[in-house]
């Protein structure tokens, strides 16, 4: 392999540092991120890192890549030139591999020189919630299940199908086993989900032969879910564009449902809810096609959220978590909306 390097004000934008990735991708090659340990600036404060940026390429693609660089824009200097001062977000950015940065278009940066993408993966749109994104969002997908408790229905007019029930029984035994976790964890103890998997695989009513503790809070909860109705033991499979209604229940209820959706349903699953329990976690953290529309302080802690999204002035921000350096780190963009820009 062999070594290119570029000129540090090459990389000061979003677009230009995305270029450098997808040129070294496209050259059969990969990016040169040599970075030092955090400096501290005395005049600004700022922390920042010595760096040294470029490609590597095989060697017979060498010419070839230098001539692809300079018609984009990027100077081609030796290492010892290509040292620089960025900023610590800057290198995190380039440390996310291409791929991981395709997605839908939402809007354009503020800088005014690229698209910003979304990646339909786990996303929690946070706190003032605009439903024109996830409204957009419905034409990428063919199979998507929104789930509400806010009483927002407007994709019923938009050719989904409500749905009433979710069927159990051609879940796999994976999906009923954690289904059964969560439920037991929302209700009477994990130590029950056993009990309760049993039951969701047996014949009449639905949990009638779980044995619980007598009475209590976490009894009337296991009830609620049952009177609910949203379970069913049914066969069958949810497929297409479908709207669950899940306004006016309890959390018991609520996550269940959405935990059965997670496990059971194959495309995007937009929730539209503030409810809010942990032990839907590791169901969030095993699949992807999941934006969750909250402004529950809690889930806004949830590392299983990849994406954020969040309002910020007259413009919105998509944040992305990383792991750099053993730490979850935050990279942030900022844009404005696609809806902004009538075509």
């Amino acid at each position: 392999m062999k070594e290119i390097y570029v000129a540090p004000e090459n990389l000061r934008t979003g677009y230009q540092r995305k270029l450098l990735k997808l040129s070294a991708k496209n050259l059969s090659g990969g990016l040169i991120v040599d970075y030092s340990p955090r400096l501290m600036m005395k005049e600004t404060r700022m922390i920042v890192r010595q760096a040294k940026i470029g490609i590597y390429v095989p060697k017979r693609r060498k010419r070839e890549a230098i001539s692809i660089l300079k018609m984009l824009g990027f100077k081609v200097v030796s290492e010892k030139n290509a040292l620089g001062l960025f900023e610590e977000s800057v290198i995190m950015s380039l440390l996310i591999p291409p791929e991981e940065e395709e997605g839908v278009p939402i809007g354009i940066d503020v800088t005014g020189d690229h698209m910003v993408l979304l990646p339909l993966k786990r996303v929690l749109f946070f706190g003032l919630i605009d439903y024109r994104l996830p409204l957009y969002l419905l034409g990428f997908e063919s199979n998507v299940c929104w789930i509400d408790t806010k009483g927002f229905r407007k994709p019923l007019e938009m050719g989904f199908e409500e749905i009433e029930k979710i069927p159990l029984k051609s879940m796999t035994n994976y999906a009923l086993s954690e289904l059964s976790r969560v439920i037991g964890a929302l209700t009477i103890g994990e130590r029950y989900a056993l009990d309760i998997l049993n039951a969701m695989l047996g014949e009449g009513e639905l949990f009638e032969d779980v044995e619980v503790p007598l009475g209590g809070r976490e009894t009337q909860a296991l009830r609620e879910i049952t009177e609910s109705g949203l379970l069913s033991r049914e066969r069958g499979y949810l497929s297409g564009k479908i709207y669950l209604n899940a306004q006016g229940l309890g959390e018991p209820a609520v996550v269940s449902a959405i935990a059965a959706v997670l496990l059971s349903f194959p495309g995007l699953v937009i929730i539209n809810s503030d409810v809010w329990h942990s032990s839907i976690l590791p169901v969030i953290n095993r699949r992807e096609g999941i934006v969750w529309l909250s402004r529950n302080p809690a889930a806004q802690l949830a590392r299983e959220f990849e994406y954020r999204i969040t309002a910020e002035g007259d413009y919105y921000v998509l944040s992305k978590l990383v792991q750099f350096e053993g730490e979850i780190r935050e990279v942030r963009k900022r844009f404005l909306p696609i809806w902004r820009f009538p075509l």
